[in-house]
């Protein structure tokens, strides 16, 4: 700067005074030449400034990265799994370069960072520091963020294929025929382990062989789904408080229970195995069952009967009573046999029977007459009561209560 017009003559003693200004673009040594006349001059400076430098790692190798729409490209990955590479940060320049923000810009959690030092960072001329970026899909097909470096911003693209395929599932535990009322327990495995957390579930459906539902039939949770998973390369399901099956209660209606696997990855995309998984259990429709026998009520004259138990059919045509004398006592007492085919239908046929299944209580009242020598009343001559109860598949198993 300051140049004279030229060309330039000088007399002898005179002299003319210009300026070299250096204005570094970059951080790092600067030469150049000065040229006045048939004279040269080296010049040489340094800038001074920070200068950073980035790579990232591809299979043990760093690849350079451009400051300058530069892009990190990850290795395809399943979804559910996770793919990541290291970067790192040089400081080449001659005065330290602050970092103050480090961070990912869309994409949500697919992308992330890790491993950050602490912010701010003071990076002094030839010290360097790394950090993770991770790439996690949740869905296939291409995935594309910023990580942004204080103003810096780099392209991050990341690719996604299907999960790997499930193998066949299999059940253990309950099996073909139930009985009602029971509680079974049910599990069930993969053939061959996994690669990713799975997140599963039972959903229990009934199909009613009587044209009525049964809300009894339920897993333990009281409700007729349960969850479950199973940690990557495991095969075998995990139910609530670490246990390996879920029970379950058949109810008292005839029917099947289906109980059908249904499974997600960790990022909750869903992956089917190769046959359905589903587990069909029979409640069959049976002669009556008695639960319980209670006598109440009980005077010189009579007393009610109360009989408690289930018909999976939901029919139920005949009670029989059966009277037997006190020990000692000679005496023949006819057995009673009940016709309640249409009180039962009456009941099974209602609305409010259908909170209880199949499940029922009956009180039939009796009246004794009649007078047994030695005995004030006649009900103290008898000893007890055996109770059946029958429908169309059959008659239940006896069952007895004392009347003393």
């Amino acid at each position: 700067g300051g140049l004279p017009v030229l060309p330039l003559t000088l007399a002898p003693g005179a002299s003319q005074t210009l300026t070299v200004t250096f204005a570094p673009t970059a951080a790092g040594p600067a030469t150049g030449q000065l040229t006045i006349g048939s004279d040269n001059f080296g010049l040489a400076s340094s800038g001074l400034g920070a200068a950073l430098s980035f790579t990232y790692s591809v299979a043990g190798s760093d690849i350079p990265l451009s400051s300058t729409n530069g892009t990190i490209s990850f290795v395809p990955v399943a979804v559910g799994g996770t793919q990541s590479t290291t970067v790192k940060v040089l400081n080449n320049g001659t005065a330290q370069a602050l970092i103050a923000n480090i961070g990912i810009n869309g994409a949500g959690s697919i992308f992330s960072v890790s491993g950050l030092p602490a912010l701010p960072l003071n990076l002094n001329p030839g010290a360097g520091t790394s950090f993770s970026v991770t790439f996690s899909p949740t869905a296939t097909g291409t995935a594309t963020a910023t990580l942004l470096v204080n103003a810096l911003a780099f392209n991050l693209i990341g690719s996604a294929t299907a999960p790997p395929a499930l193998s066949n599932v299999t059940f253990s535990g309950a099996s073909g025929t139930t009985q009602p009322l029971a509680q079974p327990m049910v599990g069930l495995a993969l053939e061959s382990p996994y690669p990713l957390d799975l997140n599963g579930a039972l959903n229990l459906q009934f199909n009613s062989a009587v044209f009525s539902d049964d809300p009894s039939i339920r897993f333990s949770n009281g409700t007729r789904t349960v969850a479950f998973t199973i940690p990557a390369n495991t095969t075998t399901a995990v139910f609530p408080n670490n246990a390996q099956q879920a029970q379950f209660q058949t109810g008292s209606v005839a029917g099947t229970i289906d109980i059908a696997a249904s499974f997600t990855t960790g990022a909750g995309l869903a992956v089917v195995p190769p046959s359905t998984p589903t587990l069909t259990l029979t409640v069959p429709q049976l002669a009556p069952q008695i639960i319980g026998v209670e006598v109440s009520s009980t005077s010189a004259t009579g007393f009610n009967l109360s009989i408690t138990g289930l018909a999976t059919s939901r029919q139920v045509s005949q009670i029989g009573v059966q009277f037997t004398p006190v020990s000692g006592l000679s005496l023949s007492i006819p057995t009673a046999n009940v016709n309640v085919s249409g009180t039962f239908a009456t009941w099974y046929l209602s609305t409010s029977s259908e909170a209880y299944g199949s499940m029922f209580t009956a009180t039939i009242p009796f009246t004794l007459q009649g007078q047994v020598s030695g005995y004030a009343n006649l009900i103290d001559a008898i000893g007890s009561v055996s109770v059946t109860v029958s429908n169309t598949q059959g008659t239940s198993s006896a069952q007895t209560v004392s009347l003393h």
